[in-house]
């Protein structure tokens, strides 16, 4: 992928969402995953991400949890939070 590629960090705690977004997502974007919150933030504070997708309800931390810690880690990043 080009340079130019935004990165996108999927997080959530069903596998099978996070393999269906990584599939919608792969010819326009280079995909990072992670299936709770705690690993999403460990990706946030480890790599450059442009775009995280994030679930709302996860076991581990709240959606809103992990949009606060993204917007200290990586104020420019932009953060989409889903719920069914």
């Amino acid at each position: 992928m080009s340079a130019s590629t935004p990165v996108v960090l999927v997080i959530d705690d069903k596998r099978n969402m996070v393999r269906l977004m990584s599939k919608v997502l792969r010819g326009d974007a280079t995909i990072r995953t992670a299936e709770s919150g705690g690993d999403g933030l460990r990706i946030l504070a480890s790599e450059h991400i442009d775009v995280v997708l994030c679930d709302l309800k996860m076991p581990d931390m709240d959606g809103l949890d992990v949009l606060r810690a993204c917007k200290r880690l990586q104020p420019g990043s932009e953060f989409i939070l889903m719920t069914a």
